[in-house]
């Protein structure tokens, strides 16, 4: 379908620049977003370059990618006809310096259409927001397929949300975003995004590539469901995403409020790059004296009462496992709380964990109570184990801790029977910041900020903001089914009670979903 015929009545620049104007009313900083951006390009890749525009619109960014780079080529992507319909009137002059791309990333073979293998540097604006979370992450790998080491995987423009920790700054965010709304609301000339979008329906040159839009947008909601905000859109879990596509280097290059330009630079594989903070982290939960301290009466507040602390959980793994004798997997077993409460309710279990002194104390435990359990030194991050021999794969307190969650999902998932669950119990522990005035002096403090230090935390993706609603846009984007979510009220109410200081009363949670049938 050719979404280019004009008709003479239809004034294509006027159109071009009402698009401009609506775009920039609605962000007052565009033009420094799309400067910051050239430039990144230019001491990055040089002045002679491929890239991709994912998501182009009327072709804005790409117009001005090539002005200022006559040496450049673009692959400008989208899947609006309507937009399509524009870009090509505004890129015209640029000739065969630039390809139009008509392509759904929501699509699993979209970057099929893409002309060439290989290109230095993907640049998006305000557009991977609409992508759900499995697909965010495609785009990010299928990009980074595309890219020598050193490439530019992603230069992205657009609103990233603060973190729950960072309460002030949402608090702040939105009272800008209020700010805005009323200017438009109260200036004439203001145009807002929806008023023009009715206009252009009107004009002449566009009636059949809107006839088409009707089309697609009908089927794309049929196949895809509802556009919507990915649940990945943060900069915390961009992050994420951008090392799990290969970005040794992910970093801010500009900020106003949350809207942020964030780049991500090809590199080693996340595995190669995170081994050093790996290591490090497992050498402190390995420590004897924290493996001997940790889940022990003394790392409680008074009033800590471990038969209820059993019961408590066993109601919660009661409702959500398959009934015993289900064969079980605990990641990230520790001392073995899980595994042995899980083996007294008649689970067949086996517990793995990195840290060496925390399965003898797993396996003296099991022994003095006489129950029938498997603790095995393995990599909790990356499980080992038959395929698809388990009923279901827990953790509890471990996903805060693991550099790539996400390949930690996707190992488990091999493991799983068909159908299986995976159940991820966690909590926001750190949803008031991680350091902690009135535990300065402890033991156990120095080593801490030592271990979990700004390089560390910089590469745990879920330890200031794991929440459930993320967890849970893991679990979809690993592959997992029926992913549901709820609180633990009674688990949390009693770790208020009971927990020392170092933990905040932060919501606990269970996340599960199940493996591909």
């Amino acid at each position: 379908m050719d979404v280019t015929v004009q008709i003479p009545t239809t004034n294509w620049q006027a159109l071009l620049e009402s698009w401009d104007k609506q775009q920039t009313t609605d962000i007052k900083w565009r033009e420094e977003r799309f400067s910051t951006m050239i430039q990144a390009l230019a001491d990055h890749v040089g002045t002679q370059f491929t890239f991709v525009e994912l998501g182009c619109g009327a072709g804005a960014l790409t117009q001005r990618i090539l002005e200022t780079f006559p040496l450049a080529t673009a692959i400008a992507v989208d899947c609006d006809p309507v937009l399509l319909a524009l870009a090509k009137i505004a890129l015209a002059r640029f000739g065969d310096r630039v390809t139009l791309v008509d392509a759904d990333m929501r699509e699993q073979n979209w970057a099929d259409k893409l002309p060439v293998q290989q290109v230095d540097a993907a640049v998006s604006c305000c557009t991977l927001h609409g992508l759900s979370t499995d697909d965010l992450i495609r785009v990010y790998d299928d990009m980074a397929e595309r890219m020598p080491e050193g490439g530019m995987i992603l230069i992205n423009g657009d609103h990233l949300a603060y973190d729950k920790t960072e309460r002030f700054s949402q608090r702040l965010a939105q009272a800008h975003r209020d700010r805005v709304c009323r200017r438009l609301q109260q200036s004439p000339e203001s145009a807002d995004r929806e008023t023009w979008w009715k206009g252009v329906e009107r004009e002449p040159g566009l009636q059949k590539a809107f006839a088409e839009r009707a089309i697609r947008q009908a089927a794309a909601t049929r196949h895809h469901g509802t556009r919507h905000a990915s649940q990945l859109n943060s900069l915390s879990l961009h992050t994420l995403a951008l090392r799990n596509a290969g970005c040794s280097e992910v970093t801010t290059l500009w900020q106003h409020f949350d809207s942020r330009i964030v780049m991500g630079i090809k590199g080693r594989k996340i595995q190669d790059a995170l081994k050093p903070v790996v290591e490090h982290v497992v050498n402190y939960w390995n420590d004897p004296t924290r493996s001997q301290e940790y889940d022990t009466d003394s790392q409680h507040a008074p009033g800590f009462d471990r038969l209820q602390a059993a019961a408590a959980w066993r109601k919660e793994f009661a409702t959500v496992l398959p009934p015993a004798p289900a064969q079980v997997l605990d990641m990230g077993c520790g001392p073995g709380f899980v595994s042995l409460n899980l083996a007294e309710m008649g689970y067949q279990v086996r517990g793995i964990d990195t840290a060496e002194n925390m399965l003898v104390r797993a396996r003296t435990e099991a022994q003095s109570r006489g129950l029938q359990a498997t603790f095995e030194l393995c990599d909790a991050t990356n499980p080992t184990g038959q395929p698809q021999s388990y009923d279901a794969v827990v953790s509890r307190f471990l996903f805060w801790t693991l550099p790539d969650p996400m390949q930690t999902l996707k190992t488990a998932m091999g493991l799983l029977k068909p159908g299986a669950l995976m159940a991820v119990f966690d909590g926001t522990w750190f949803s008031k910041g991680w350091k902690h005035a009135d535990s300065v002096g402890k033991p156990w403090y120095e080593l801490w900020n030592e271990v979990y230090n700004a390089r560390t935390r910089n590469n745990l993706p879920l330890m200031q903001d794991n929440d459930a609603p993320k967890v849970a846009a893991l679990l979809e984007a690993a592959g997992y089914s029926n992913v549901q979510w709820r609180m633990l009220e009674e688990v949390r109410q009693m770790n208020i009670r009971t927990m020392g200081i170092e933990h905040d009363e932060g919501e606990v949670y269970v996340v599960w979903g199940y493996a591909p049938d």
